[in-house]
């Protein structure tokens, strides 16, 4: 265990995705000692390392905008600013936002959705096409596959450094952005999970731990009247 836990360090991998590979490891031996097989629990002599809920890292509204309003000079960061663009006002992953196709578009009581299921999770979802999103997939002809992954958030870090925006952005933070920004408007936490494409709301939770602004108004402000 203690020779399998360094080699996942070697890997460089988060600790909650070590964690997890313990924990599929551990089902695997629990299952063969049910079945029969004469070995011993090696989990029962060694502890796997606990890990830290992470701080989501997102864009404040007036950054997005910023992101939003910039004009490339060059096709290849006009693409990464649309994709992330299109990325924070639907909440779809990388993975999910390329997979896009016209055929995804469905009319519901007269607005348009992507209706599709996550590729990470199998999860069904339902979001709704915002006009600029739309205008995006129009512009790439509903194939937003222009480049590959590691290329793309190396440009994102590019382009944050032009606009004047987190120097670490990356795909996943247009993700976090939408998430975050549905949830101080107000948007309950089910209703983004279920915008997420989430299982359960435990999964969203990690999103509303830091956000100021709702504590501000959900919080502080409904008590003006009493301490003001």
């Amino acid at each position: 265990m203690v020779e399998f836990d360094r080699f996942l360090d070697t890997l460089k991998l988060a600790d909650s995705s070590i964690v997890l590979y313990h924990s599929k490891l551990k089902s695997i031996i629990i299952k063969a000692i049910a079945e029969g097989y004469k070995i011993t629990n090696p989990y029962n002599l060694f502890r796997v390392r606990k890990c830290e809920k992470r701080k989501l890292k997102y864009l404040e509204e007036q950054d997005l905008q910023k992101i939003i309003d910039f004009k490339p000079k060059n096709k290849v960061l006009e693409r990464v600013r649309d994709l992330f663009v299109f990325q924070a006002h639907t909440g779809l992953a990388y993975a999910d936002a390329i997979k896009v196709s016209k055929e995804d578009i469905k009319l519901v009581e007269g607005k348009k959705y992507i209706v599709d299921k996550r590729v990470k999770t199998n999860q069904e979802y339902s979001i709704r096409l915002y006009p600029e999103s739309e205008r995006i997939l129009e512009k790439y002809k509903y194939n937003l596959k222009t480049m590959p992954y590691e290329y793309y958030n190396l440009k994102l870090k590019k382009m944050a450094k032009i606009v004047g925006v987190r120097e670490d952005l990356s795909s996943h933070m247009a993700r976090h952005t939408f998430a975050t920004i549905a949830l101080n408007r107000g948007v309950p936490l089910a209703i983004v999970a279920k915008m997420l494409g989430h299982s359960s709301t435990q999964c969203t939770e990690i999103y509303a731990q830091y956000l100021q602004s709702t504590i501000q108004r959900e919080g502080y402000d409904k008590l003006e009247d009493v301490f003001g």
